[in-house]
């Protein structure tokens, strides 16, 4: 409503302040995001966490070359070569301080990349909404503790919808969708998209089934979980 409204450029207004004054902050830069999705501006939000998305890797990349200019620094000392170890330390130096990247590394870039993909489906840009999605699951690779079971769990539901909004009901049912529930079936949400695409493919059996699922497992006080199940 208007009050919501009226408390989110407030918000807006005080994150302003801190990014006139560094407009590198990253995490002023991720509220000022945030902020825009919960005020139901999902083009803005988009901008604003792709800007954050790409000053982090910026920043991450300033931040190897640091890394590798310390440990020359370090080789250069060991091996009696002060002048080139001075050299090397004046660089960063001059460079100033290290500039911030992600708190939580790889968890706080998954957590971003989740929320700038769940304001590309309030745009219903689902192509581009899929196509982070799968980014991640390529960056995820063998690794089954990436970015812990919360954020995988919302991964899993979020590719789950954008396969029945795009009228893939089979890959919603049988791929991301049996993944999110096997991981938590009690997690609210978790079984919509999943009977949703049953549902559009025609079986209406195993529909009701996960909408009695979602009702037994999730909150049964939800409301949409009983017209879920109707």
């Amino acid at each position: 409503g208007a009050e919501k409204q009226a408390q989110c450029e407030l918000a807006l207004a005080e994150v302003q302040k801190i990014l006139d004054v560094d407009p590198t902050d990253l995490r002023a830069g991720h509220m000022r995001a945030e902020i825009f999705l919960i005020a139901g501006d999902a083009e803005s939000a988009v901008t604003a966490f792709k800007a954050v998305l790409e000053l982090n890797s910026s920043n991450q990349n300033v931040q190897d070359e640091r890394r590798q200019i310390l440990a020359q620094a370090d080789a250069a000392l060991a091996a009696g070569d002060d002048d080139e170890a001075d050299r090397l330390m004046t660089m960063l130096e001059q460079g100033g301080a290290s500039p911030k990247v992600f708190a939580g590394g790889k968890q706080g870039l998954l957590e971003t990349k989740l929320k700038l993909a769940a304001a590309q489906q309030d745009m219903a840009d689902w192509e581009a909404a899929m196509e982070l999605y799968m980014s991640i699951v390529r960056d995820m690779g063998d690794d089954h503790t990436y970015g812990g079971p919360k954020l995988q769990l919302k991964l899993w539901m979020g590719m789950t919808r954008v396969f029945f909004e795009t009228g893939e009901y089979e890959r919603a049912i049988c791929g991301p969708g049996s993944m999110g529930i096997a991981m938590n079936r009690h997690y609210p949400g978790v079984h919509k998209y999943v009977a949703l695409s049953e549902k559009a493919s025609g079986d209406l059996t195993a529909a009701i089934r996960t909408a009695s699922r979602a009702v037994l497992y999730e909150a049964p006080w939800d409301a949409d979980n009983k017209d879920g199940n109707h």
